[in-house]
């Protein structure tokens, strides 16, 4: 029995975190990706920012109406095909 203590993980390395506001054209992807059911974790992926930022930006900046619409639509535009 060893009394060292030796991770057996990898080291994830920190994020820096983009701390200015989200943009138009961010917001504009979000929607669409959100409208596709695209999951936070890969919008993070995608637009660069945290997991945390994009879940709470849909409320934060009011867009979930628009995120609804936006799936209405393309909804709509795959039955009339």
């Amino acid at each position: 029995m060893s009394l060292v203590f030796i991770p057996k993980g990898t080291p994830t390395p920190k994020r820096t975190l983009n701390k200015t506001p989200v943009g138009r054209s961010e917001l504009y992807k979000f929607i669409h990706l959100r409208a596709l059911n695209v999951t936070y974790q890969q919008i993070a992926s995608l637009l660069g920012r945290s997991t945390v930022i994009w879940s709470l930006a849909a409320e934060r900046y009011g867009v979930t109406q628009q995120i609804k619409d936006e799936r209405a639509a393309l909804i709509n535009n795959r039955l009339e095909l």
